[in-house]
């Protein structure tokens, strides 16, 4: 079986990414199988390193691939992912993403910007009447 390692910086390595890692690998293995939780990284271990610089916190997890953008771009170069294409990734994102709230977990790292409006074009934008 393969696994990734990341290592954190000694000076990050206090923040509770272990803790919150090791809560939704609790609340996964009760749920068994709810939706949303197939989209979320699989936590299998962690352990601290003493390095030069510090201590370091190690989390193990399953390998993934490359970023969602790597993938995209390879296939559609520099146009606009097909719109079924596009709502495959948002609905799988917002599924973890729902997942990740039920949990009580925020995922602070995620806007629109960041994430799909480089892929996806922009917005189509409407005054709002009531």
């Amino acid at each position: 079986r393969y696994a990734a390692l990341k290592v954190l910086a000694a000076d990050v390595s206090k923040v509770s990414e272990v803790a919150i890692l090791c809560r939704l690998k609790q609340r996964q293995l009760k749920d068994g199988g709810s939706t949303g939780q197939e989209f979320l990284v699989e936590y299998l271990d962690d352990f601290k390193l003493e390095g030069p610089n510090g201590t370091h916190q190690c989390i193990v997890t399953e390998v993934l691939g490359p970023s969602i953008g790597a993938d995209l771009d390879d296939i559609y170069d520099d146009e606009q992912y097909q719109i079924d294409v596009a709502k495959n990734v948002v609905a799988q994102v917002m599924c973890g993403v729902a997942y990740l709230h039920s949990c009580g977990v925020v995922h602070g790292g995620l806007t629109l910007e960041t994430s799909f409006s480089a892929y996806l074009g922009e917005p189509r934008k409407q005054p709002l009447s009531r």
